[in-house]
């Protein structure tokens, strides 16, 4: 599957608004299976319904839905669709198996969730924290602060060198 962004940017703009474990893989290709799994449970039959359940999906990775104690109140709402992270952990789990994760999504589909949320313009989970440290941060560079996006190398550098940082700070590493 390809996403058209172009077409997806074109559509008109849906309101959207936010209501330890050792890392494991996914594949893009189960990202790609989980998209369309997605689509289906939220009825996203159209021509663009992949593209909106990549951006739903998006959403809730960037508000926080790839956290581990994510549960139904961490939701995202694009028009009157939404999914909160309990069923799209669920989700995960039903397409790549019991031990699949939304966090190894998010990492498997990092550059396409930035993309996504850079259209919708959302935020990472972590901007607010950025913004302590860098009062200044752009609404492009607090896009990309999420700690999935740690190690993507389209990250700008001074947002991945701070996200690596605050991963230390946390876990003391």
């Amino acid at each position: 599957m390809v996403f058209n962004y172009e077409e997806f940017a074109r559509i008109p703009k849906k309101n959207s608004d936010l209501v330890g474990k050792p890392q494991g893989s996914m594949t893009e290709m189960q990202g790609m299976d989980i998209v369309r799994k997605v689509a289906s449970h939220l009825g996203l039959n159209g021509p663009t319904g992949n593209e909106e359940a990549m951006a739903i999906i998006s959403g809730i990775c960037q508000i926080g839905g790839t956290n581990r104690n994510a549960g139904p109140n961490v939701q995202f709402r694009y028009g009157d669709k939404v999914l909160n992270a309990t069923d799209f952990q669920r989700i995960c789990r039903e397409v790549v198996g019991p031990k699949a994760t939304a966090r190894q999504f998010a990492r498997a589909m990092k550059s396409h969730i930035q993309k996504f949320a850079q259209i919708l313009e959302v935020e990472g989970d972590l901007a607010r924290q950025m913004r302590l440290d860098f009062p200044s941060l752009s609404l492009e560079d607090a896009i990309w602060c999420a700690n999935y996006q740690s190690e993507n190398p389209d990250c700008p550098d001074m947002v991945r060198n701070w996200l690596k940082e605050d991963l230390k700070r946390r876990f003391r590493i």
